[in-house]
């Protein structure tokens, strides 16, 4: 394990004892994208199960390859899913960068499950502010809702 050079650590922060805004340039999104639309996929089909469920997934399958527009009925429960995914990550997102923590977009992470998605989470790519400082609470706060 590397030595943790305080010095640098202490050196990062501001004079509120929160952290100085990081100058690294942003990644592309191209994997926040590829992400979000396979979940976007997979949310679509789970919806469209949900609303012809059939037990027998393989007459689901069947029915699915000879009338495809079946896709559609999974709108409302793919648009809905999303919407509460998308609004929960970007608050992460937005109360971060408010405090000037670096943050990565929300990574949402497709699943083959009833839901069609395992969930979303964004990252914090710089120091989080000191433990007791408001924005600390508020970034933590944020986390556990």
């Amino acid at each position: 394990m590397k030595n943790f050079d305080w010095t640098k650590a202490a050196a990062s922060r501001g004079d509120d004892g929160g952290p100085v805004a990081d100058k690294r340039r942003p990644r592309p999104p191209w994997l926040n994208l590829a992400l979000f639309t396979l979940t976007l996929c997979t949310t679509l089909f789970a919806g469209a199960y949900l609303a012809n469920f059939d037990p027998d997934l393989r007459r689901f399958w069947i029915a699915l390859k000879h009338h495809p527009a079946i896709v559609l009925d999974g709108l409302p429960f793919a648009g809905s899913l999303l919407a509460i995914l998308i609004a929960h990550e970007f608050g992460h997102y937005l109360v971060s960068r408010h405090h000037r923590v670096r943050a990565s977009l929300p990574y949402f992470l497709p699943g083959p499950n009833l839901l069609g998605t395992f969930g979303a989470y964004t990252t914090n790519g710089s120091m989080v502010p000191r433990v007791g400082s408001s924005s600390y609470r508020d970034i933590q706060l944020r986390r556990l809702d």
